[in-house]
């Protein structure tokens, strides 16, 4: 295996980890960070930390949603022929 290949597979992981650590970490305080960000306009940053809740459930509810299998289709018993 290449060299390159193998410094690629190392820092995925490592740069993953702080990538996700620092979007929880947001999330959670979203609201201080927002406010710090936005001036001190707190019923601005209330309307944008929960606009930006609201995006991130439905994503997490939309994927829930989808059956990993397709249902299938109930048909109704045949009439019996005469």
């Amino acid at each position: 295996m290449d060299l390159t290949v193998v410094s690629y597979a190392v820092h995925l992981p490592i740069s993953t980890a702080p990538t996700v650590w620092v979007a929880c970490t947001l999330s959670r305080n979203g609201r201080v960070f927002l406010g710090d960000v936005l001036r001190g306009d707190e019923k601005l940053a209330d309307a944008v930390n929960r606009l930006l809740n609201r995006i991130r459930r439905r994503g997490v509810m939309e994927r829930e949603q989808i059956p990993p299998v397709p249902p299938q289709g109930w048909a109704a018993p045949a009439a019996p022929r005469a």
